[in-house]
């Protein structure tokens, strides 16, 4: 009987319009299941634990490929890395006798999908490293999404601002006072998501404003504005990952210090 087993995965670093990678030094990562190098645009795995298919052993590894991805798209471009599958490396631990009908193929490639991509314009001098304390975890995923569509022109900041905000609340309580409760869970000062709270629910002209009502600021936001909100997202999907990594892990408290002046 056939014995598969998968030696190796191969990526192909892909980046859009924001960023491209100048001679770069190799970067090296070890997980209990395998370890990792990336290397002139090549993200080459060596897998520790047993798999038959690439495919499952891609599974194994994507929620590290994810949260790489997000974590650098955050705040260096959405496309700023993204990995395409490239190849698999894959042995028969007990062949068949010489001689006999060959029944699984040794060393295939399987093709698990292809992306499009643009040439990047800002040059780096270094590759970003693997995250070691942030996890790719649904809520993230669900963040992330909401940003993306922002980006994408599908939906207005005030609406992903104001989801993104009401989220993580949500996560921390489905009771009474769960914006006090999502500051402390996430270590949030209660002033960030108050300022997100106002600028995404309570300022905004007829097209971004949530609100219709009397307190509300019927106004455009300023371009500073705009800033904030964005930033606050993004730090705000950071820290998430970081909390739903190690909900025990100590975290620095996120000020509107760490945000723009408004």
């Amino acid at each position: 009987m056939n014995d598969p087993h998968v030696v190796r995965l191969k990526y192909k670093l892909v980046t859009g319009d924001s960023v491209s990678y100048n001679s770069p030094p190799p970067v090296v990562f070890s997980d209990p299941g395998f370890d990792l190098k990336l290397e002139n645009g090549i993200l080459t795995v060596d897998m520790k634990e047993h798999f038959t298919t690439a495919g499952s052993a891609d599974e194994r590894l994507r929620p590290t490929l994810r949260a790489w991805e997000i974590q650098v798209g955050l705040f260096d471009g959405r496309d700023a890395l993204k990995f395409e599958f490239d190849g698999s490396e894959i042995v028969d631990r007990n062949p068949p006798p010489p001689g006999s009908a060959i029944a699984h193929a040794v060393g295939v490639s399987e093709v698990l999908g292809v992306s499009d991509f643009q040439k990047a314009q800002v040059v780096r001098n270094q590759y970003p490293n693997p995250p070691t304390s942030f996890k790719a975890s649904p809520l993230v995923e669900l963040l992330w999404s909401r940003l993306q569509q922002h980006l994408d022109g599908k939906e207005f900041l005030t609406g992903t601002g104001f989801a993104c905000l009401t989220l993580i609340e949500a996560q921390a309580s489905s009771r009474k006072g769960r914006r006090k409760k999502a500051s402390v869970q996430y270590k949030i000062h209660i002033d960030v998501l108050k300022k997100l709270g106002e600028l995404t629910a309570d300022v905004g002209d007829e097209l971004s404003a949530r609100k219709f009502e009397a307190p509300s600021t019927k106004r455009p936001h300023t371009p500073a504005e705009q800033d904030w909100i964005l930033e606050a997202i993004k730090l705000l999907i950071a820290r998430v990952g970081e909390y739903d990594f190690d909900p025990a892990a100590p975290l620095k408290q996120i000020t509107l210090a760490d945000l723009p002046k408004v």
